[in-house]
């Protein structure tokens, strides 16, 4: 009976750890997303045991090893990615970046060289990340998966991507306000009210915005290369996420480039923006948000007379590598395969990325043809097609017509937000951001000298 006892005691122990810091990294994720107060208890307040990095299978032997539990005194960390690992990490990150969120937040916002300070420490923490979220992708996949990408289960290549996204996404956060006082200085020719013109021509603002641009270039190309890399269909909660960073990455240098179209380091601001429409026009065939995402951003560059269009080769790539692609023996980065085996119907939507696609590609690009007829709706592949509803000439309104999966509440409150995002002016946005109460739009460890600044 006292076996019995230590193994129920031990289990409950287990899972409420789990449950109790689940809530806690959701809790402080979703008010940095939403700009909100954080509502989760000071760290110095917080005396549960973070979880176990143990996989249940493991959990369930050790439980059953009578001599386990005749000697126990804590359950042993397993050196392999588990599904509980990022888990584990993401609440260390929180811990470690709750507070100085409160302070980013707050009305007397912290100083450039608090913000610095912080900047090192998530730098340390990415550090000490178990390798197998540190290192690059093949030596992950030759160490912990017999060198076989087919055998690395999609939740690890999420969470460990949406881990590093979170980091970025805080460097971003951190920073943002000195790319808005760039912007506002540019514009008006003297400093925000918080800022002087001095301060924010120093060399520790440029390495602010050095570090912010940077962060956003890498969160831009960490999700191309996870939509290239994707096996299978983008489910709705990696939708969501890489949909969230992406723009919010994107962003950066699309306010950089409207400010000053003609810096020096326009190349690398454009390169990023056609990536990153690139990367949401891949995620439009599982959000159907991200179209208007692309749609807001032409938006903005059509006031500032810097239209962005992709040509008919960057088009046709585009169409050839978002869909019919084998990933199974591919590795990050690598050119992919067509497996004529993907053509094949499943029980998801999927589009046919034919004639009809391009015209609706070609009205996302080209603002001269925004407007479609039914024609150009795209297909859908459905074992029972409905019937076309009535004529619309509006593309978004279109796409809303069309059989689609039952979407989850955050995609539906995703959407609802892009409604009420569209019709904000870039000016707009940045008056609110420039005086830096940065709540607005909350946008990794990077290398501080590695990207150029405005």
């Amino acid at each position: 009976k006292n076996i019995d006892d230590l193994k129920s005691f031990i289990y409950d122990q287990e899972i409420k750890c789990r449950i109790w810091w689940c809530l806690y990294i959701f809790d402080a994720g979703a008010a940095i997303t939403f700009g909100r107060p954080s509502h989760i208890p000071n760290p110095e307040n917080i005396d549960v045991k973070l979880p176990t990095n143990i996989s249940d299978e493991k959990l369930d032997a050790l439980l059953n090893d009578s001599t386990f539990l005749s000697s126990y005194e804590k359950l042993p960390e397993s050196d392999e990615p588990t599904i509980y690992s990022a888990l584990i990490e993401q609440a260390k990150m929180s811990i470690l970046t709750d507070p100085f969120y409160e302070k980013i937040i707050s009305q007397k916002r912290p100083s450039l060289a608090e913000c610095h300070m912080m900047h090192k420490k998530l730098q340390d923490f990415q550090s000490s990340l178990p390798d197998y979220f540190n290192n690059d992708f093949p030596q992950i996949v030759k160490k912990y998966f017999n060198d076989d990408l087919s055998t690395v289960p999609e939740w690890f290549t999420l969470s460990r991507s949406r881990l590093l996204w979170r980091i970025s996404n805080l460097q971003i956060l951190i920073f943002r306000p000195y790319i808005w006082q760039k912007i506002v200085l540019i514009s008006t020719g003297k400093g925000s009210k918080n800022s002087s013109k001095e301060s924010t021509l120093s060399e520790d603002s440029k390495n602010a915005r050095r570090v912010c641009l940077n962060a956003a270039t890498k969160t831009i190309e960490s999700i191309m290369e996870y939509l290239n890399a994707s096996s299978t269909p983008i489910n709705a909660l990696s939708s969501w996420y890489t949909t969230y960073f992406l723009f919010q990455a994107i962003l950066i240098p699309l306010s950089c480039q409207c400010s000053n179209p003609k810096s020096k380091h326009n190349r690398d601001w454009w390169s990023d923006i056609i990536k990153g429409k690139r990367a949401l026009a891949m995620l439009a065939t599982s959000n159907s948000a991200c179209f208007k995402l692309i749609q807001l951003i032409d938006d903005i560059l059509r006031r500032h007379n810097a239209m962005l269009k992709l040509n008919n080769f960057e088009l046709n790539d585009l169409i050839r590598t978002s869909t019919d692609t084998d990933m199974s023996n591919t590795i990050i980065g690598q050119k992919r395969t067509v497996n004529p085996l993907m053509k094949q119907i499943s029980d998801d939507m999927i589009f046919d990325f034919g004639t009809a696609k391009r015209k609706q590609y070609n009205s996302l690009f080209s603002p001269s043809s925004r407007s479609s007829s039914t024609s150009s709706l795209p297909k859908v592949f459905n074992p029972k097609p409905e019937p076309p509803k009535s004529p619309l000439s509006n593309f978004s309104s279109g796409y809303k017509s069309i059989p689609t999966i039952s979407p989850s509440l955050m995609e539906k409150k995703f959407n609802n937000d892009c409604k009420n995002i569209s019709h904000l002016s870039l000016n707009s946005a940045l008056t609110m951001s420039a005086v830096p109460s940065d709540s607005s739009l909350n946008g990794t460890t990077t290398n501080s000298t590695s990207k150029t600044a405005p």
